[in-house]
C-alpha cells in the first residue's frame, strides 16, 4: 500500500505499476485498485480495470472460459461488489 499523502510504502504488497492514487495498479498480468486513501481496495486478480473511477464506481473485468470479458461494478471507497456478471462495458454504464 502507499500512503497518498507521504507516498511511503506501508505494506509488503509490491505493485509493479501504479497509474495514480486513486487508480489501477498492476502486478504481473493482473490488475487491482488503490483507493483514495492510498490503501489496496481491490486485489490484483482482474484481467481488466478501467483507468479511473466513474461516478464513485470502479469497473473491473475477468475473461470467462469463452474468452469474453465479464464486467463487475465495485464501490470506489469500500471495494464492495455492487453488480457482477455484466456482459459489456455499455451494460455497466446502464446499470449505474
Amino acid at each position: 500500500m502507499i500512503d497518498a499523502a507521504k507516498t511511503e510504502i506501508l505494506s509488503a504488497n509490491r505493485w509493479e505499476e501504479i497509474s495514480s492514487i486513486p487508480g489501477k495498479a498492476r502486478f504481473g498480468n493482473k490488475y487491482g485498485w488503490i483507493g483514495k486513501d492510498g490503501k489496496d481496495l481491490l486485489d490484483a486478480k482482474y484481467d481488466y480495470v478501467r483507468d479511473r473511477a466513474e461516478n464513485g464506481k470502479v469497473i473491473v473485468a475477468d475473461y470467462n472460459d469463452r474468452g469474453n470479458l465479464v464486467y463487475v461494478l465495485s464501490d470506489d471507497t469500500t471495494g464492495k461488489i455492487l453488480k457482477s456478471g455484466i456482459a459489456s462495458e455499455e451494460a455497466v454504464k446502464l446499470s449505474k
